[in-house]
Parts: structure tokens; C-alpha cells; sequence
């Protein structure tokens, strides 16, 4: 079901099948919905919170704060570059804009 709407939105950007796999995230989510699944939303946390060998200090459908454990902003500039552009080859996370809004040297 979820492939059927991906390839909608990724072939065809038809707005109804991007609007179904924005909200599916938040059925997954809330125990009170049919489509609640204690396994998936497992399985979902544990793919936010996997990026690339850093640590995700925090991750939603709006942003990502990452740890890099890189020593100069240049570094992490590059750093999160390079993950920004291999997202965007995925087939899965094509569809999605991204951009690198701050970096701090410290949290």
C-alpha cells in the first residue's frame, strides 16, 4: 500500500497519495487508531534514529538534530552534505526537500 502511494507521488505527483503517506506516519503512531502497531512503531523509531554513524539527539517529520563528533564546521558542512545528497538518490527519500538549516560547534 505504501509502495502503490510512493510511486504515485514519485511518477504521476498525484496529491492525494502524498497526502496519505504524510499522514500515515501519525496513524502509525497514535495508539488509538486501527492501523497502531507496537512492532512498526518500533521499527519506524529505530530507522529515524539511524543516520549515517552519527547520533540523533532528535529527529520528527519537521527536523533532525544530529551529532557528527566532527571537530570543524567545515567538516560537518561537508559531512551533511554528502548525506543530504545521498538521500536524494534514494528512491524512497527522492521526494523529500531537505536542507542544512544551522550548525553549532556545541550542544
Amino acid at each position: 500500500m505504501v509502495q502503490i502511494w510512493l510511486q504515485d507521488v514519485h511518477s504521476y505527483t498525484n496529491i492525494f497519495a502524498d497526502m496519505q503517506l504524510n499522514h500515515f506516519y501519525y496513524w502509525l503512531q497514535l495508539t488509538k487508531n486501527l492501523l497502531y502497531e507496537p512492532a512498526l512503531k518500533l521499527y519506524n523509531y529505530l530507522l529515524n534514529h539511524h543516520v549515517f554513524g552519527s547520533t540523533t539527539i532528535y529527529g520528527n517529520l519537521n527536523k533532525i538534530i544530529l551529532s557528527t563528533k566532527r571537530w570543524s564546521l567545515i567538516d560537518t558542512r561537508l559531512y551533511i552534505k554528502v548525506i543530504l545528497e545521498h538521500l536524494q538518490l534514494k528512491d524512497l527519500t527522492s521526494t523529500i526537500c531537505s536542507e542544512l538549516i544551522s550548525i553549532y560547534h556545541c550542544l
